[in-house]
C-alpha cells in the first residue's frame, strides 16, 4: 500500500491513509482521499461529488431531469462510474497485482510498456483503446434495436468508464517518480498534491487536482455523448 504522509514515503503517520478515514473513503493506491472514481455523499456538508454524481448531472442535461429521462441518466451514470471504480479491483488491482506490469499500467506510467516502440504514457494507451472500444459498441448500437441495442450501449458505458479511470489516474499520480524495480514499478510519492476540496455556503470549491479530475470526467462524457449522437442514439 502506498501512503502519502506530510513527510513523504518515509513519514511516520501510520494513520495517513485517506486522512484517517478508511471506512468512508478508499483508494487502493493511497493517493485519493476522496472517492473520485465512483463518488460519495459528504454527509458532513451534505454535498455530492465524484464520477457517479458528475455523470448523472451531465446525462440529465442530455436526457432530462424528470421521469424516464432522469432514470436513464442515473442508470447510465451508475454503469459508467462502477466500471471506473472496478479498475481498482480484480486483475487490474494495483496492490493485489503489484508485480504485474500490465495491471500497474492502468494506474502508473509504466516504462517499456508492452506496446513496442510506443513513447506514450501507458495510461494514455488504455484511455485511447477504451474509447475506441466504446466507439465500436456505440456503432453497433446504432445499427441494432431493442435489448441488443441497450446491451451495446451498456458495454460502451463500461468501456468509457474504464478509460476515464486511466485518465483520472494521470492527474492524481502526476509528479510521482517512476523507478523500475524488477518486474514492477516502484512509486515514490514525493510532493504529491492531493485531490482536495472545501465547502463554502454549500458549494464545493475544488483544489487543482479535484477540478482537473472533474474536467477529465466532463471531457470523456462529452466525447461519449457526441459519438452516440453521431449514430443517432439520442
Amino acid at each position: 500500500m502506498f501512503v502519502d504522509t506530510a513527510d513523504g514515503i518515509l513519514g511516520t503517520n501510520m494513520y495517513a491513509y485517506c486522512h484517517n478515514d478508511p471506512v468512508n473513503s478508499c483508494d487502493t493506491g493511497g493517493y485519493y482521499k476522496y472517492d473520485i472514481h465512483f463518488g460519495k455523499h459528504d454527509k458532513d456538508y451534505d454535498v455530492y461529488y465524484g464520477t457517479y454524481y458528475w455523470a448523472g448531472e451531465y446525462f440529465e442535461s442530455v436526457f432530462g431531469d424528470t421521469g424516464a429521462g432522469k432514470k436513464k441518466a442515473w442508470d447510465y451514470a451508475e454503469t459508467f462510474a462502477k466500471a471506473n471504480a472496478n479498475v481498482d479491483t480484480g486483475a487490474t488491482d494495483p496492490i493485489a497485482n503489484w508485480t504485474d506490469r500490465a495491471a500497474q499500467s492502468w494506474h502508473f506510467n509504466i516504462y517499456f510498456f508492452a506496446k513496442a516502440g510506443s513513447d506514450k504514457d501507458s495510461r494514455t494507451i488504455h484511455y485511447e483503446e477504451s474509447m475506441t472500444a466504446a466507439f465500436g459498441y456505440l456503432f453497433m448500437a446504432g445499427i441494432t434495436t431493442g435489448s441488443t441495442r441497450d446491451s451495446y450501449i451498456n458495454s460502451a458505458l463500461k468501456a468509457a468508464g474504464r478509460g476515464l479511470h486511466a485518465k483520472q489516474d494521470m492527474i492524481v499520480h502526476k509528479g510521482l517518480g517512476d523507478f523500475n524495480v524488477g518486474f514492477t514499478n516502484f512509486q515514490f510519492p514525493w510532493g504529491v498534491d492531493e485531490v482536495t476540496y472545501k465547502v463554502v455556503d454549500g458549494v464545493i470549491i475544488g483544489g487543482k487536482k479535484f477540478n482537473a479530475a472533474k474536467d477529465a470526467t466532463d471531457s470523456v462524457l462529452r466525447l461519449f455523448i457526441g459519438m452516440g449522437r453521431g449514430f443517432n442514439l439520442w
